[in-house]
């Protein structure tokens, strides 16, 4: 019988233990959105399934945080009027080692932000002008299996841009 009292004696200090009740720190999530979900894409850039909806779109509200991502381009007027030709797409999602960002349009260039599931800067890509940009996981400083964002805007001459965000699954 001792020895039960003594074991519930134990079990009762370390369940009261005050220094567990403190929190737990945890990663800082993209302020905007956990980074999760994607649009499976072959290597044609096929989709594959029905995936993330909100991923590669041409109109979408951004944070004060993501909008300092951008901080150091010249400032543009965000439009949210359907463009008349625009398609953002990215392949092969998932990847192994590189993907393509294809932003097929008429006119403008692209800023790109990548960003992973704690919100730190990975990369920084300003003023692509073709409609395609191949990206290397290892120039981004992905070493590890990872999902990360692309925050991007599509900046036209007349200084309108449209934004959006999307989301890959790298798996160096």
């Amino acid at each position: 019988m001792r020895l039960q009292i003594g074991i519930g004696v134990v079990v009762c200090m370390l369940a009261c233990n005050k220094a567990d009740d403190a929190p737990v720190p945890g990663p800082t999530l993209d302020p905007c959105g956990a980074v999760a979900g994607i649009q499976r894409r072959d290597v044609n850039g096929v989709q594959i399934g029905s995936g993330d909806t909100t991923d590669w779109r041409p109109i979408g509200n951004w944070c004060d945080a993501v909008e300092g991502l951008f901080a150091d381009r010249p400032p543009v007027n965000f439009t949210t009027t359907a463009p008349d030709s625009l398609l953002i797409t990215a392949f092969p999602n998932p990847t192994e080692n590189q993907f393509v960002l294809g932003f097929y349009r008429d006119s403008g260039y692209v800023d790109v932000r990548f960003v992973n599931a704690n919100f730190e800067l990975l990369h920084a890509q300003d003023s692509i002008v073709t409609n395609q940009w191949l990206f290397r996981a290892d120039t981004i400083g992905i070493t590890t299996p990872q999902t990360i964002r692309a925050y991007y805007r599509v900046v036209y001459p007349d200084g309108t841009a449209h934004r959006g965000h999307g989301d890959l699954q790298v798996d160096p």
